[in-house]
């Protein structure tokens, strides 16, 4: 039994090692994400026009958080999302994927944006539907808060070339 538990501990430390956690000691690549929760558009149409350019725009992830960890899988960095102004999505999971629900590298689908709520919907009424906060939104930059098992998730993308 004794054997049993130290294997038990041992899979999981190479678990959680393999999910890069790091600590907030390490020097770390990127930035912590600071959010100004006043930068947000003051009307749906300019918020629209942030978020896609009135017509398509590819955003970049330069940061991701779980609650305080920064940076704490390295796997999101290589993500790219591609918003259209007619409420569809194309997202590219990037060469390193996640794993678990991060199973597949292109995935294609639908948005909305509830701008008084500042609540971003993807795939809304499917298995698929996540929700996210609208923490700050700009014609460069767009920050999103979530919950992953009951723990903080913080995204921070850019405006991809």
């Amino acid at each position: 039994m004794k054997m049993f538990i130290h294997l038990l501990c041992f899979c999981c430390l190479c678990w959680v090692q393999s999910c890069g956690v790091v600590s907030l000691d390490e020097e770390m690549p990127g930035q912590l994400i600071t959010i100004n929760s006043s930068e947000y558009p003051g009307t749906e149409a300019q918020l629209m026009t942030a978020l896609t350019n009135n017509s398509s725009k590819n955003w970049g992830t330069t940061g991701f958080t779980l609650q305080v960890l920064r940076n704490f899988q390295t796997c999101r960095m290589d993500d790219k999302l591609s918003l259209a102004s007619d409420g569809t999505y194309a997202y590219d999971g990037g060469d390193l994927l996640c794993g678990a629900e991060d199973d597949q590298r292109l995935k294609t689908g639908t948005w909305e944006m509830a701008f008084e709520e500042r609540r971003l919907t993807f795939d809304k009424g499917t298995s698929e539907e996540i929700s996210l906060y609208v923490e700050e939104a700009s014609d460069t930059k767009v920050i999103v808060s979530s919950t992953y098992m009951r723990l903080r998730v913080v995204g921070k993308y850019e405006v991809a070339l």
